[in-house]
């Protein structure tokens, strides 16, 4: 979240960011997603998805990985960027 969060004003400057944390039982559930800015920022749409991948981004989907979880980034429908996290919790 904190990457994310730290990315948003960055990358779609005045979008508004909304974060999602759900607590599944055995796991929690994130989301970032920011609107489509207002004038583009930063990179071209689409250059910052997992697999075409930004070391920071490819950074957290590792660290999501090593805690048998997953992590999804990249361009939204109709504009903005999300990234989608699910991280298992261990009693």
């Amino acid at each position: 979240m904190q990457e994310s969060l730290t990315n948003a004003p960055r990358y779609a400057a005045g979008a508004p960011t909304t974060v999602t944390l759900s607590y599944l039982g055995d796991a929690l559930d994130v989301t970032v997603e920011n609107a489509a800015a207002a004038r583009a920022a930063g990179r071209p749409p689409g250059e910052g998805t997992v697999a075409g991948g930004t070391r920071g981004l490819r950074g957290l989907a590792e660290r999501a990985e090593l805690l048998g979880g997953r992590l999804e980034a990249g361009p939204r429908p109709g504009g903005g960027f999300g990234v989608h996290a699910w991280l298992p919790v261990r009693p």
